[in-house]
C-alpha cells in the first residue's frame, strides 16, 4: 500500500490491559491502497504518468489488527481490511472513538489542493462499517478529537469563509449524534490548532507573536488557560499521558535550541531529554 498518511491505534480499557497481550490489536490507519489493475496495465504499457485533475488515488481508511506475536513468515502476516471504499471523499485525519466502537474522520471531495474547502466530518461504526457525513456546516472542517465520554466531538473549522487560507483557524464541538456546532474559540485572535481532548479540557496549540504555546480550553465555559511560558517559549505541539497530567514536546527558550522536553500540564516546569545545543559549544552563535 501506498501513500500513509497517519496511523491510529486503540488501547485496550484498563480492565482488559491483563488480557491484551493474548489478543490482537486493531490499528486503523489512512492510505490510498494497492493501484487498481486498470492503472497497473496502464504503467505497462505506456510507462508511469498522471493526468492532473484527473487521476485521483482517494485515500481511504484500513485496518489491520496486529496479533500479539509477530509472524516471522511474511506469508503469515495480517492483511489490511478497507474500512471506507469508492469515490465520493478522500480521508484525511481521524481518531478513535474512547470505547472504540466508532471512528471519526475527515474528508475532501478528493485530494486535490484545490478542494480543501470540501472538508466535512464523517462518522464510522466499526460493527457495520456504515459512514454517516456528521454535518454540513461550512468548512472546511477537520482534525475530529472525541471528548472523554465519546459523545462530542471537537474540530477545527473555517466556518465556511470564503478566504479561509489565510483567516484563522477556530476550534468548535458538535454531538457525536445530532445537532448544530458551537464555536469555542471565537474570541481567540489567532490560528487555533486543534491536538487532542482530555478529562480537564480541550488542548489546542497556537502562536502569540514570536512565541508558539499550549492552551487549555474549557468547553462549558470557553475558558481558556495558556499552559506554556514565558511569553516567548516555543511549543508549537505536544502529546500527551492517557490522564493528561503530564505532557511532552518539543520547545525551546529564547535563545535556545529546540529539546525534547516533558513537563507537567499543571504547572509548566519542562525537563529536557536531549541537549542539542552541547553540540555546538565550539561555536560563535547568535542570539535573537
Amino acid at each position: 500500500m501506498t501513500g500513509v498518511l497517519g496511523l491510529r491505534t486503540r488501547e485496550l480499557p484498563h480492565t482488559q490491559r491483563l488480557a491484551k497481550s493474548k489478543r490482537a490489536t486493531p490499528i486503523a490507519f489512512s492510505s490510498s491502497g494497492p493501484d487498481a489493475k486498470a492503472a497497473k496495465d496502464r504503467k505497462d504499457r505506456y510507462g508511469e504518468f498522471d493526468i492532473i485533475g484527473g487521476d485521483y488515488k482517494m485515500n481511504h481508511l484500513w485496518l489491520v489488527s496486529v496479533p500479539a506475536e509477530i509472524p516471522t513468515d511474511s506469508k503469515q502476516l495480517p492483511k489490511p481490511e478497507a474500512l471506507t471504499k469508492g469515490d465520493q471523499f478522500s480521508v484525511g485525519g481521524f481518531s478513535w472513538a474512547p470505547d472504540g466502537k466508532r471512528i471519526a474522520f475527515s474528508a475532501t471531495r478528493d485530494p486535490d489542493l484545490g478542494s480543501q474547502d470540501t472538508e466535512q466530518l464523517y462518522v464510522l461504526d466499526m460493527a457495520d462499517k456504515h459512514v454517516r457525513k456528521l454535518l454540513e456546516a461550512g468548512g472546511p472542517n477537520s482534525r475530529p478529537k472525541w471528548s472523554p465520554d465519546g459523545k462530542e466531538i471537537a474540530f477545527v473549522t473555517a466556518g465556511g469563509e470564503p478566504f479561509f487560507y489565510y483567516t484563522n483557524n477556530r476550534i468548535a464541538v458538535v454531538s457525536a449524534e445530532v445537532g448544530p456546532p458551537r464555536i469555542l474559540t471565537g474570541a481567540f485572535d489567532e490560528h487555533a490548532s486543534l491536538i487532542d481532548w482530555g478529562p480537564d479540557g480541550i488542548y489546542f496549540a497556537a502562536f502569540q507573536k514570536t512565541g508558539a504555546h499550549v492552551f487549555r480550553l474549557d468547553p462549558a465555559t470557553k475558558a481558556i488557560r495558556r499552559i506554556s511560558s514565558p511569553d516567548q517559549f516555543h511549543l508549537p505541539d505536544a502529546s500527551f499521558t492517557k490522564d493528561h497530567r503530564m505532557m511532552a514536546g518539543v520547545g525551546a527558550a529564547p535563545n535556545h535550541f529546540a529539546e525534547v522536553l516533558v513537563s507537567s500540564t499543571g504547572d509548566f516546569t519542562p525537563k529536557y531529554l536531549t541537549d542539542l545545543a552541547s553540540q555546538y559549544k565550539a561555536f560563535q552563535l547568535g542570539t535573537r
